[in-house]
């Protein structure tokens, strides 16, 4: 539809100016014209920066989550990395896990092609204590490859995969996200 081009419109804007408020205030109102959900996130976590009812926002962005769970990824049950994001203006701006096993980046990084993850700008994959240089190189890898194929945010600007500077990243990461920074 024509509002779906307009959204789509903004959203390319918002890339070449990520911190862009106005912009993301602009998407708001055109989404909750069209009574998309996220036009009220983004407006109330606006709100939060400056508003002075804090705990109430925080209610309300908790109660939407709740409500509509499409607009947040959600784990299995039983899922064991603890991921930690945080939200700027209806989106994930940044998320960070630690990985065991090959299981936990096959399991976790799926969300990257969530829409919560459009404009995700620094993504953290930590290695647990304990693992050999083996077992970093093969999760190094797995995540190489799926990041490397994945739907990805056109955003990301940071990318850390284990110990920073242990394995390099190659071309087609670079290729895949074209303002990633190193």
């Amino acid at each position: 539809s024509n509002d779906e081009g307009r959204v789509k419109e903004i959203e390319e804007k918002i890339l070449l100016d990520i911190h862009d408020e106005e912009l993301r205030l602009i998407e708001a109102d055109v989404l909750s014209e069209n009574g998309d959900p996220r036009g009220e996130l983004i407006n109330l976590q606006y709100e939060l920066l400056f508003g002075p009812d804090r705990k109430e926002l925080h209610r309300r962005i908790s109660d939407i989550k709740t409500e509509r769970p499409e607009l947040v990824f959600r784990f299995d049950k039983g899922f064991k990395p603890k991921v930690h994001l945080k939200w700027w203006l209806g989106f994930v701006q940044s998320a960070r896990f630690t990985a065991t096993t090959v299981e936990d980046i096959t399991r976790t990084l799926p969300f990257v092609g969530h829409p919560a993850f459009r404009f995700l700008e620094s993504l953290t994959i930590e290695f647990a204590e304990g693992l050999n240089r083996k077992e970093r190189q093969e999760l190094f890898r797995t995540a190489r490859l799926y990041l490397g194929g994945a739907r990805r945010p056109k955003s990301l600007r940071t990318l850390v995969v284990g110990i920073p500077g242990e394995f390099e990243m190659t071309k087609n990461i670079y290729e895949a996200f074209p303002h990633l920074e190193g």
